[in-house]
């Protein structure tokens, strides 16, 4: 056999010249591609020959994939070198197919793959693109101005007026698409400070008759409004312009011009309420979008004046209020689903009465029978919104919601069974968790969490049917699920024994045999957590034991080691059945693990002196028919496996105010828990505060400035300071701001002083006490004066004030003013020049208030806690309040007390009747206080029902007291 390379075994040059001219190239070269590989498999290739078949189809498949992907691997050098044809005029006119293609690769690199040009690069690019603007062709002009727009962040800002002149020039010309673009491109570019110089251009695009033009000014407007206080200043003298936008008929120019508008008089609300009426009573919004944002605009005026009419049928007001309620009830027969929906939206957020909503029922019930899945789904979330508030209204859906569970859109599905769920009553709670779990397998991820948690809120609705609700919820648990699906389960069932911990057992026992079916080790570790810690309710915890130490059986390193601790706490708790679970521990010596050996060695130890120092009765060495017992308030055992006082942030806090008391800390006395003092947990620090800002405040604490002024540290000891309440207006020439330090006999009123007046320098600051509503009640022993306080500088000066004998947790207003002398410095030497004069200054009223002498504290076990605490000294109130809205009624109430909400009961829970509310704190000079309330709404009013536990029947009214 011949080389491929012979003559007879491989195509003539002519032959392939000729196929060539014959067939599509394409066609041509798999056709040769096909012919090589059969001469191959005839013949032995020379071994100087690369050409395989192997090479042959990867140099084809690779070809395939350039052509499908020809950016996919783009070199920014590269790109760079071929943009230099833009400086060609002749390539710029005659080759559009190529300017776009080094264009979109440019793009590409700036957008898919992530690469920054440098400032030297940028700037070429931003020369080289000005020369792309002799090309006539369109398309090349609507990629340069989307080229313009990304490469712009990157260049000197001096560098864009490069191409400033051209983009006015395009603003202009004839072409109506050119002047749209190049004005939403300048209006992204240019710099407020030569806004003048195309200001009469935005005017004339926004009464421009070409639509596109007209939006492309009015949305320059918004952005620029937007850029900077100049700039939002020249816009406003647009008003004329953007009148004449309204009333034009295009929909998206009259929303656009809407929005200028608005923005343009936001804060004049006087202004607001007169485009509101305009627009509502002329008629000249055709569009929906815009007949949309005046119903939004409606619904917060509304929501302004609504207090006024607290308690009373809205739909009766009148003045602005009754004029946009009726507006409103219009829209929700508008012919558009869009105008209808936003509506029913806005009335269902008002605080409109249980009759009042029937007309948007009505509404949302004709809309979910609509075509459109987005409309249903809008439809239904609506709907969900009322039955939060009032599920008794929106059973008039019902009959529709049972049709959308069997809809094609999962979304809609979803949202369906949540409102089910909130409307369901005791008597078809059955016949919705049947529907949900023939549904719920074919659900997402995410709505079968959301199903799950409104099964989990269901639990306290209805307590009879709890049992029912395990079943479900132990179904799901032992089928095969993600990480986040079995972990709201678990929730769930934790839930359920917090609520009912007479029935502890049953929940317990279905997270028990959860653990083998359970394949996400983290999980499993929570699982066996949360049973040694909810073990202690329970009575007979003997059933667990067996689920528990198969983990240590069968389970990896860290569910053994879990596994042995969790035995370890509920022997501590439940002494009848130490003797059985030491046996068990016993066996976990011989385990692989360090870790586990370990755990098992210290349990070990501390069961065997709990079991030596206390003798109990009843102990038996079965884990059947075992009588329970409670351990002794000096076990060991049960002390060392239950929850610190203080959590270790808390600790680590209350030591560091500790040592900033030079008496407490020269003191001989022993430190203990209750020698520390008091660190109050606040909820927005917590929520707001980032790992960053935790590492910077960590050293930090109210008191710590105090303790540092020799005069004031021999005050004492501070129990809790305030957060900072500002007696001025940030914008105003001094801006000061109150902390409130509270004592057990004294109050320190520390104002901190801001000068924000350039060349001024004021001395002798202090703040005198004007007037107060009642001045038996405190007496100003004391004050602290700041000496000098130089432009931008903060200084404190301070009030010392004693309480009388019997104005404990009383509350009083204090009128107070700002005195100083004024110096007028010169801005270099900072020398006076001229003559100083003294100041007053008015300031904002002080209030100290009751919840000022209780510090929010947290509690690692709530329930232990109040179980704890003497129920003779409990006090029990009923009592109605006015709120718009649940977040306010909790919000306001936390703030009346004072106190610190426990176990996460401050966030609103779905689909309850009711919303319980777990608040810990202390109290100035007597202990400890516990409070469990319960806020139901019933129309406007929120009934409030509330008890409180102390050290004393006395201390619990007064703080009873402070709710008003």
């Amino acid at each position: 056999m011949g080389p491929l390379g012979n003559k007879e075994n491989i195509l003539s040059n002519a032959e392939i010249e000729k196929r060539g001219k014959d067939v599509d190239s394409f066609d041509w070269m798999m056709k040769l591609s096909s012919d090589l590989v059969e001469k191959i498999w005839m013949d032995d290739p020379s071994p100087q020959d690369n050409i395989t078949a192997k090479s042959i189809h990867d140099t084809d498949k690779q070809a395939e994939e350039k052509k499908q992907k020809p950016m996919e691997k783009l070199e920014k050098a590269v790109v760079l070198q071929e943009a230099r044809v833009f400086h060609d005029d002749k390539a710029v006119k005659n080759n559009p197919d190529r300017i776009l293609e080094i264009l979109a690769k440019l793009l590409r690199l700036t957008n898919t793959k992530g690469m920054k040009f440098s400032q030297i690069e940028a700037t070429e690019l931003f020369f080289a693109s000005s020369k792309l603007f002799l090309s006539e062709d369109e398309y090349v002009r609507r990629m340069l101005y989307l080229f313009i727009k990304e490469i712009y962040s990157f260049c000197d800002p001096n560098d864009i007026i490069i191409i400033t002149s051209s983009l006015t020039k395009d603003m202009t010309c004839d072409i109506a698409n050119n002047r749209a673009n190049s004005l939403r491109v300048l209006a992204c570019i240019i710099d407020p400070n030569m806004l003048g110089a195309i200001e009469r251009y935005v005017k004339q695009a926004i009464v421009d008759s070409h639509a596109p033009s007209a939006s492309a000014g009015l949305v320059t407007g918004i952005k620029l409004s937007q850029s900077s206080p100049e700039c939002a200043m020249m816009v406003r003298k647009w008003i004329t312009e953007t009148n004449q936008a309204i009333k034009r008929h295009d929909g998206l120019t009259q929303y656009l011009a809407l929005i200028l508008l608005y923005q343009t008089k936001s804060s004049d609300r006087l202004a607001i309420s007169k485009i509101v009426s305009q627009c509502r009573n002329k008629k000249v919004l055709s569009c929906p979008m815009a007949i949309v944002l005046i119903i939004r605009y409606s619904t917060e005026l509304v929501m302004e004046e609504g207090a006024a009419y607290a308690g009373k049928r809205l739909t009766e007001a009148s003045g602005v209020c009754g004029e946009s309620i009726d507006f409103l009830l219009t829209c929700l027969k508008h012919k558009s689903d869009l105008v209808a929906i936003e509506a029913a939206k806005s009335l269902s957020s008002l605080p409109l009465q249980v009759e009042e909503l029937y007309p948007v029922i009505s509404v949302i019930n004709s809309l979910l029978t609509s075509m459109k899945p987005c409309v249903r789904f809008a439809s239904l979330k609506t709907l969900a919104s009322i039955a939060e508030r009032f599920p008794g209204i929106a059973i008039e859906c019902k009959d529709r919601l049972d049709e959308l569970t069997k809809d094609s859109n999962s979304s809609v599905v979803t949202l369906a069974l949540t409102t089910l769920l909130k409307i369901s009553t005791e008597d078809t709670i059955s016949v919705v968790l049947e529907r949900i779990s023939s549904n719920i397998c074919d659900m997402e991820k995410e709505d079968q969490v959301a199903i799950l948690k409104g099964i989990t809120s269901l639990q306290l609705k209805f307590p009879s049917r709890r049992i029912a609700f395990l079943m479900f919820l132990e179904s799901r648990l032992m089928q095969k699920a993600p990480y986040e699906l079995k972990k709201t389960i678990v929730v769930g069932i934790i839930e359920s024994v917090n609520c009912r911990p007479e029935g502890s057992l049953d929940s317990l026992l279905i997270l028990a045999k959860s653990l083998d079916a359970c394949e996400h080790p983290n999980l499993t570790t929570d699982i066996l957590n949360a049973i040694a810690e909810l073990s202690r309710v329970a009575s007979d915890v003997s059933p667990l034991i067996p689920y528990i130490y198969n983990c240590v059986l069968l389970g990896d390193i860290s569910i053994r080691a879990a596994a042995v601790s969790s035995m370890a706490k509920i022997a501590s708790h439940h002494p009848s059945i130490r003797p059985s679970i030491v046996i068990l521990l016993k066996h976990c010596l011989r385990d692989d693990d360090d870790e586990t050996r370990e755990r098992a060695v210290a349990a070990l130890t501390i069961l065997d002196l709990a079991m030596t120092e206390n003798q109990y009765d009843f102990v038996s060495e079965n884990f059947h028919d075992v009588p329970f017992v409670k351990p002794s308030e000096d076990d060991i055992a049960c002390h060392i496996y239950s929850p610190m006082i203080l959590s270790f942030s808390q600790l680590e806090r209350s030591l560091q105010a500790y040592t900033l008391d030079d008496e407490e800390m020269g003191s001989e006395g022993m430190l203990t828990f209750e020698s520390l003092p008091y660190v109050e947990d606040r909820v927005e620090e917590q929520e707001n505060m980032n790992i960053a800002s935790l590492i910077s405040k960590k050293n930090k604490s109210p008191a710590q400035s105090i303790y540092a002024v020799p005069e004031l540290a021999a005050l004492g000891q501070i129990f809790k300071s305030s957060f900072p309440i500002q007696l001025t207006e940030l914008e105003t020439e001094y801006v000061v701001e109150c902390v409130k330090h509270i004592y057990d006999e004294m109050v320190l009123l520390e104002f901190k002083v801001q000068n924000t007046v350039e060349n001024q320098r004021m001395d002798d600051v202090r703040v005198v006490i004007t007037g107060c509503d009642n001045e038996d009640l405190y007496e100003a022993i004391g004050e602290l004066r700041a000496t000098s306080i130089s432009y931008g500088c903060t200084e404190s000066c301070f009030i010392v004030l004693k309480a009388t004998s019997n104005t404990k947790f009383s509350t009083s207003v204090f009128a107070v003013e700002l005195h100083f002398t004024v110096y007028s410095v010169d801005e270099e030497s900072g020398e006076e020049v001229g003559e100083s004069f003294e100041e007053e200054y008015p300031l904002e009223d002080i209030h100290i208030v009751s919840s000022d002498f209780m510090q929010g504290v947290v509690v690692s076990d709530f329930r232990s806690c109040w179980g704890e605490m003497c129920k003779e000294h409990e006090v029990y109130k009923k009592i109605g309040l006015q709120f718009n809205s649940l977040q306010e009624a909790i919000s306001s109430i936390i703030d009346f007390l004072g106190m610190y909400p426990c176990d996460g009961t401050e966030q609103i829970t779905m689909n309850k009747p009711s919303q319980m509310l777990h608040l810990s704190g202390t109290i100035l000079g007597s202990g400890s206080v516990l409070s469990r309330a319960s806020l139901s709404p019933q129309g406007n009013i929120f009934v409030l029902k509330i008890l409180v536990r102390s050290q004393s029947k006395e201390i619990s009214q007064t703080v009873l007291d402070w709710i008003q």
